[in-house]
């Protein structure tokens, strides 16, 4: 299981939240989010996003002490943040274990990605998906 979507089940539990309500909310089926659950598989990134609200909570990149992106903004945010930071395609594919070429098609090819890819790529930049009540997000000015 992810860091992320341990947070994420565990405010599911906490809230008294069944897989069955989950299930129904997000389209799919208990034993898919026991697979999430117990690590065997990662959801795509915008399911994670939507199990995150359903808890009422929302997935963001902390950076320098603000909320550099959240939800699904995310997936475009970190090659900015990558550049941002001054960190190379080959640097960051040293980090996370990626082939440069497979980083380059991250930031060029439009579809879904998995948690966990997006977490490694965070981690990669030394930064980690963090998990916030929706009642405290803020707008970053």
């Amino acid at each position: 299981m992810t860091p992320l979507m341990r947070q994420i089940d565990d405010r599911r539990r906490a809230q008294r939240i069944t897989l069955a309500v989950v299930a129904a909310q997000l389209g799919t089926n208990e034993s898919t989010l026991s697979s999430w659950s117990s690590g065997r598989n990662s959801p795509l990134f915008h399911r994670a996003v939507a199990y995150a609200g359903i808890t009422n909570t929302r997935i963001v990149v902390p950076y320098q002490g603000r909320i550099f992106a959240e939800g699904m903004d995310i997936v475009e945010a970190l090659p900015r943040l990558r550049r941002l930071v001054g960190v190379t395609y080959r640097d960051m594919a040293a980090r996370v274990t990626f082939h440069p070429k497979t980083l380059k098609k991250l930031r060029t090819r439009p579809g879904p990605r998995y948690l966990s890819t997006v977490e490694t790529y965070a981690a990669g930049l030394g930064l980690s998906l963090a998990l916030l009540p929706a009642a405290e997000l803020a707008v970053a000015s």
